[in-house]
C-alpha cells in the first residue's frame, strides 16, 4: 500500500504543475515556483522528478495510457476497427481540448522535449501494442516498432499542426487523422 503522504504530494504537485503550465511555458517554469504552489520543499520535488517538464509529462502521461487502455480493450472487444481508431483520436484530441493552454505552450510556443517525447512515445506503445496484437497476422516486432514510432510522431506532428493553425474543427481534424491511418491498420 502507498504510503497517504506519497499521494498527497502526487496530488498536490499534479494540480500545481497543470496550473502553472496553463499559464507559463514548462521551460520557464521554475522549481520554487511549483514546490511553493504545491506546499512541498524542494528535495520532496527532486525526490520524485528531475524537472517540471518531468512531472507535467508524467502526470499527462496517466491521462493517455487511460485513453490507450480504453483504445485496446475496444479492440479486443472486436469493435468495428475503423469506429475504435476514431473514438480514440477524439478522446485524444478532447483530451488536448481540455489541456489547451498547456498543449498549445509544450508544443507550440516554447516546445518541451520531455512532453513531445511522452506524447510520441505514449501514442507509439499503444500503435505498437495494436501492431502485435490486433492484425492478422502480426506485423514483426521490427516493423512493428518503425511503423508505430512513424504513426506516433505522425500524430503529435497532426496535434501541433492544428493548435498552431486550429482552421479545421476538432471533428474536422478527428475525420482528418483517422484517413490518415493506411487501410491495413483495420
Amino acid at each position: 500500500m502507498v504510503d497517504s503522504r506519497i499521494l498527497q504530494t502526487q496530488a498536490a504537485l499534479s494540480e500545481a504543475v497543470l496550473e502553472l503550465a496553463a499559464r507559463t511555458p514548462i521551460a520557464k517554469l521554475g522549481v520554487a515556483e511549483l514546490t511553493r504552489r504545491a506546499g512541498i520543499n524542494r528535495a520532496t520535488f527532486y525526490d520524485h522528478y528531475s524537472s517540471p517538464g518531468e512531472l507535467l509529462a508524467s502526470v499527462l502521461g496517466e491521462e493517455f495510457e487511460t485513453m490507450r487502455d480504453d483504445y485496446l480493450q475496444g479492440r479486443r472487444d472486436g469493435g468495428s476497427p475503423q469506429e475504435v481508431l476514431r473514438d480514440g483520436i477524439d478522446a485524444t484530441i478532447r483530451h488536448v481540448e481540455e489541456r489547451r493552454d498547456i498543449y498549445a505552450r509544450a508544443l507550440v510556443d516554447a516546445p518541451d522535449p520531455d512532453l513531445v517525447g511522452m506524447l510520441t512515445s505514449g501514442f507509439e506503445d499503444a500503435c505498437f501494442h495494436i501492431l502485435q496484437e490486433t492484425l492478422d497476422p502480426p506485423m514483426s516486432r521490427a516493423k512493428a516498432r518503425i511503423v508505430a514510432r512513424f504513426v506516433g510522431a505522425g500524430l503529435v506532428g497532426g496535434i501541433t499542426a492544428w493548435l498552431k493553425d486550429p482552421a479545421l474543427g476538432r471533428d474536422d481534424l478527428v475525420e482528418t487523422l483517422s484517413e490518415s491511418f493506411p487501410r491495413w491498420w483495420y
